[in-house]
């Protein structure tokens, strides 16, 4: 198969990328601008796929760490911004951004801020251990299937997606300083 266009769409001026056949992230524009819109769509012959601020996120099954199917718009939780985060144990920058998930989750928690980890690991053994390594405080899930990657519109990890408690998408890649400034925004700090 060929390459894979990706074009990033902000204010309605495209920025086009040639990439092989991997997708690229996400990348960020300012997000206070008032038509703020990230979009991002691939072309794979006619396959065109959009996820935007505002719309609800797919709902799809994901299984506990007990093998337990649960679906993700029941874990939601009312009054609660929830960060669903892609992740995979054998993913660097996914391991590199725990610490970081950890401090937000810690400081947050207490006043609505949840965190849903869905793991794409197709080894339960390896997903596991990373669970055991990181211990991390938040409800843990696992996609081996990677429904996730049709659902939302990505093919790559790490991907957070913030929700609100009805499951509408207040900002697509959450990650780092844009998660932290929602969060104070959202909590008054």
């Amino acid at each position: 198969m060929g390459g894979m266009r990706v074009h990033y769409l902000a204010y309605n001026e495209p920025i086009q990328h040639r990439t092989g056949d991997l997708p690229l992230a996400f990348y960020h524009v300012d997000p206070q601008h008032p038509r703020y819109h990230m979009r991002m769509h691939w072309h794979r012959e006619t396959e065109l796929l959009w996820m935007l601020r505002g719309e609800m996120l797919p709902d799809l099954t994901v299984t506990d760490p007990q093998g337990v199917p649960h679906r993700l718009s029941e874990l939601l939780r009312p009054g609660s911004r929830t960060l669903v985060e892609l992740w995979a144990s054998w993913c660097s920058p996914c391991r590199d951004d725990i610490p970081y998930l950890r401090e937000a989750y810690a400081r947050y928690h207490g006043r609505g801020f949840d965190i849903i980890g869905i793991s794409i690991d197709t080894q339960h053994d390896a997903w596991m251990q990373a669970l055991a390594e990181e211990r991390m405080p938040w409800r843990q899930f696992n996609d081996a299937a990677r429904e996730s990657f049709n659902a939302f519109e990505t093919g790559s990890v790490p991907t957070s997606i913030l929700v609100d408690d009805e499951g509408r998408i207040l900002q697509l890649n959450a990650r780092g300083g844009w998660l932290g400034a929602d969060l104070e925004r959202a909590y008054k700090e």
